[in-house]
């Protein structure tokens, strides 16, 4: 297994704010150091953050979580965890001299977001005792914490509070949420103090948020299970009026969107996997999306990791494909063209031959007649019966997707079946799943 995992990568660099970001792994390294170029021809490469330097003092525990770059392209402000019991602490660092500019912020979650005149922070402090994200802060640059400027509050126990930018990288977006409500507030980055409901939360009623332009971005379980996306102006903002883009579709789950200035992306699960789909804006007409294969994961959310779809002009959406016979690829997608292009493999590509094995998908029949979909992966010249890993998870509708896994092929080189049960919990067949 550790002769199969990739000794040096990096990530497909993504334009931001007039630069051009990657991260990169060096041989061996156990973390990741991120860089960066103008975006010009000749452009000279210059560390954002080194990641690995960072942990050489902190050798049992070093993990760092988000971070961000000034409006003014000048500092980074990130947040790092030395304990392993998600308190973070928030730096902010010169890029030019690696100096750091603000000595920390303590007990903070890991969010955080510059104001607009980048001599500011907005960020999170969590609750003392329970750890629960509470309350939200801004700090000037240089300044005691002990003076920052309390934002905002949440007193109701059960709710916690996480806070990002916005596409248009207008707005700071405060999410505050349980497992079944939330509620979104906003504010100006040039004035981080006013801070705006879009819809008071509503028992049962979830929704997330994105800001591009002068409309906000909505995906909403409001009227529609399976979540739908919607749009609103942004000098009304409450459900009265929001307006249908991508309508629910019953048993076909949409976790995910990206707004641009001219089209929506959504990432859309069901029994098959996760597609990615397109639309036009303002008429809403789809532009077909070409998926690799017919099982697996398509999706163009990055996660944490500040490496895509983040121009809100750009006319090219980034996405990833895997399933259990292909390693992950990146793909970008021109809505302009419909060209499809390959901008990254998985390094395991190098070892991995899928003509050997066999991608299968079938039903098991449940006591109360439902059918649980399992995917299985085998050798093409398996015989006879195998011994066979089952693995399972379904559970706060997370789902068990069907990706390429580089440890199972240890046990599928040696004569095992491995399958996948994809067992109720998760969505992958809609929210009734």
């Amino acid at each position: 297994m550790k002769a199969r995992e990739a000794q040096e990568d990096a990530s497909v660099p993504a334009t931001y704010n007039g630069y051009v970001y990657e991260h990169r792994f060096s041989q061996g390294a156990q973390y990741p150091y991120i860089v960066r170029s103008n975006d010009a021809p000749g452009a000279q490469e210059e560390i954002v953050l080194d990641v690995g330097a960072l942990a050489a003092a902190h050798p049992q525990q070093c993990r760092l979580g988000c971070w961000t770059v000034s409006p003014d392209n000048k500092r980074v402000a990130f947040a790092v965890d030395f304990t392993g019991d998600r308190e973070f602490r928030i730096f902010v660092r010169s890029i030019a001299t690696g100096e750091t500019v603000d000595q920390g912020i303590d007990d903070a979650s890991s969010d955080v977001v510059f104001a607009g005149d980048s001599d500011a922070l907005l960020y999170v402090r969590n609750e003392p005792t329970t750890l629960r994200s509470y309350q939200v802060w801004l700090h000037r640059l240089g300044t005691d914490p002990n003076s920052d400027v309390l934002i905002y509050e949440e007193s109701d126990p059960t709710f916690s509070i996480s806070i990002g930018l916005s596409k248009s990288r207008k707005l700071a977006l405060v999410n505050i949420n349980e497992e079944r409500t939330s509620e979104f507030r906003y504010l100006p980055i040039d004035q981080p103090t006013e801070l705006r409901v879009i819809e008071p939360r509503r028992r049962g009623v979830i929704y997330d948020v994105d800001h591009v332009g002068d409309q906000f971005f909505i995906r909403t379980n409001l009227d529609a299970p399976d979540f739908r996306l919607m749009s609103a102006p942004q000098v009304t903002t409450t459900a009265l009026h929001w307006k249908e883009i991508v309508p629910e579709q019953p048993g076909h789950h949409l976790i995910h969107f990206e707004a641009f200035e001219t089209f929506v992306a959504v990432d859309v699960e069901d029994e098959s996997g996760t597609r990615v789909r397109v639309f036009n804006l303002p008429d809403h007409r789809e532009i077909p999306v070409p998926r690799p294969v017919a099982i697996g994961v398509a999706s163009s959310s990055f996660g944490d990791d500040n490496e895509a779809n983040l121009d809100p002009a750009a006319t090219v959406l980034r996405f990833h494909f895997s399933n259990p016979l292909v390693p992950q690829c990146v793909y970008d997608f021109d809505v302009m063209t419909g060209a499809l292009t390959l901008r990254k493999q998985d390094l395991a590509s190098r070892w991995f031959d899928r003509r050997r094995y066999v991608l299968d998908r079938f039903s098991a029949i449940a006591p109360d007649g439902e059918r649980v979909p399992i995917t299985i992966v085998y050798r093409k010249d398996m015989r006879g019966p195998a011994p066979t890993l089952i693995v399972g998870y379904g559970a706060y509708g997370l789902s068990l997707r069907a990706t390429f896994t580089r440890s199972a092929f240890s046990l599928i080189d040696r004569g095992f079946v491995y399958a996948i049960a994809h067992v109720r919990g998760g969505h992958e067949k809609g929210e009734r799943w």
